[in-house]
Order: structure tokens, then C-alpha cells, then sequence
């Protein structure tokens, strides 16, 4: 993976997710249908986080200890799975601003963390 074709690939699935999150945060009619396709979109993102993104940085590393990378990887996972158990959920309540709240802490994440370490990694 060059650095075009990362960011080429990550920034429209970062968009995407974004506007997906926006959605979903959103009540009223059409809320279950914003809500299945932002569980789509996260599906789709974590898909591309594990199978191009994460391989690239830990091949940028050979030689070196990537625990960092790794832990990154966890986290994000775990952070996705939740989101996802969430949307999987019946909203009601907080549910919504719960939602939002965590969506927020997954795009700071990989906006604050994932991707600048792409960028100074990744040729």
C-alpha cells in the first residue's frame, strides 16, 4: 500500500463513516435505517482498518517492536465491536446520545492516532 493509495482508499472510508455517524445520531423517522447503515459502514471500515491498513504499518516496522501498532489494532477493534453491539441494540433512553458519544471517541481516535501514524509510516 503506497501512501496515495491509502490515503486514497482510507480518507473516503473515514468520510463515510462520518456521515454514517452524523445519521445515525439522528432521531426520528428513518433513524433504523441510519442506524443499519452506519453498523454496515463500521463493518466495512474495520474491514479495511485489519486488511490493508494495520498489515502496512506492521510491514513499514520489520525489524522493529510494532507493540504500538498492535495495541492500535486492538483497540480499534474493540472500540468498533462495541459500536456495533450498540447499533445492534434497540435503541431507547440515552441510547442515542450514548451512540454519538462513542461514535465521537472512535473517529477522534483514529483522526488523533491511526492515521498520523500512517502518515509518518507509510512510504
Amino acid at each position: 500500500m503506497t501512501a496515495t493509495s491509502s490515503s486514497s482508499v482510507i480518507a473516503p472510508a473515514f468520510e463515510a463513516l462520518a456521515q454514517a455517524v452524523a445519521s445515525a445520531a439522528r432521531s426520528g423517522p428513518g433513524a433504523a435505517a441510519a442506524r443499519l447503515r452506519l453498523y454496515l459502514v463500521l463493518a466495512r471500515q474495520q474491514d479495511l482498518l485489519d486488511e490493508e491498513l494495520f498489515p502496512a504499518l506492521l510491514e513499514s516496522m520489520a525489524g522493529s517492536d510494532a507493540v504500538c501498532i498492535r495495541d492500535m489494532r486492538l483497540r480499534c477493534s474493540a472500540m468498533a465491536a462495541e459500536l456495533r453491539a450498540q447499533l445492534a441494540r434497540r435503541p431507547g433512553g440515552d441510547d442515542a446520545d450514548l451512540l454519538a458519544s462513542r461514535s465521537a471517541e472512535y473517529l477522534a481516535y483514529l483522526a488523533d492516532e491511526v492515521f498520523p501514524m500512517a502518515e509518518r509510516l507509510l512510504p
